[in-house]
């Protein structure tokens, strides 16, 4: 994309370069521009202070509740659609990981452990739409394998395109995000918070490197910095480089422009397969 025009994400203290079309480049990571003085003229309440905690628990509770309530016509639509459209269960349930409170960003795992199922954040049940076959796993099993070179990890994209695994309505719930939907139930259950990294599998837990790690002393969100930076069209790594920038300075004026730049880039697919 090399006549792509550039478009620029501010994240925390940072900005990170955005093409149109491909997202976010290999070179976002490098900071294009420190502005302490802009971010010292905004109104700064410590993230976890009291008032902090409060509020965002409560806009947590008083959004995922209306959610819920106006989009139940709309879900149990989606669910008939499901179950016509292949056979297996509407919702599907997996275990993902959130904030770890007993975590202190410690020492990553070594290349020699990654077989042993580690925990790098505290797990929970992760709900949203059904939209693979019932029994992708048993079919293809090596897309389960979960064991990567550093090489490929690397390079690593979990978008797969064309994907065999997810069915014909999957597809349109993905391309339109209304298979996240049921997360707003993990968010008024308070395992997930409306802004933060995206909850990650344990069995990739081995791969983030100790300042990786990061993303796990922050709650994981329904939308966050890389949902807003090219979703699924970036890397393992530029995903997680992305999501501990952004736990390194958390505030409630970023996680409010994030809100607000996700209803465009969910209107605009970016990054949606």
């Amino acid at each position: 994309m090399e006549n792509s025009k550039v478009k620029h994400i501010e994240v925390s203290d940072y900005e990170f370069e955005l093409a149109d079309e491909v997202a976010c480049k290999k070179n976002w990571a490098a900071p294009l521009a420190k502005r302490p003085d802009r971010f010292a003229s905004e109104p700064l309440i410590p993230y976890d202070s009291t008032v902090a905690v409060v509020f965002r628990r409560s806009l947590d509770i008083a959004v995922s509740s209306l959610a819920l309530t106006v989009g139940a016509p709309i879900m149990l639509l989606l669910a008939i659609i499901i179950r016509l459209d292949s056979p297996g269960p509407v919702i599907f349930r997996q275990v993902r990981m959130t904030r770890d409170r007993r975590q202190a960003c410690g020492q990553a795992p070594r290349a020699g452990d990654r077989r042993k199922r580690q925990y790098a954040g505290k797990p929970f049940v992760f709900y949203k739409f059904r939209t693979m076959y019932a029994d992708a796993r048993e079919r293809f099993p090596e897309l389960y394998a979960y064991q990567y070179s550093d090489e490929e990890i690397r390079t690593m994209r979990f978008k797969v395109d064309d994907d065999p695994r997810i069915t014909r309505v999957g597809r349109f719930l993905r391309k339109t995000s209304l298979d996240e939907l049921p997360n707003f139930y993990n968010v008024l259950k308070g395992d997930m918070t409306l802004v933060g990294p995206r909850p990650e599998i344990p069995e990739m837990s081995p791969y983030y490197s100790r300042d990786q790690l990061k993303k796990f002393k922050v709650m994981a969100g329904l939308t966050g910095p890389a949902q807003v930076c090219g979703r699924g069209d970036l890397t393992f790594q530029e995903t997680a480089k992305i999501d501990a920038a952004y736990a390194s300075r958390q505030s409630l004026w970023q996680d409010m422009k994030i809100l607000a730049k996700t209803v465009k880039a969910v209107f605009l697919g970016v990054g949606a397969e």
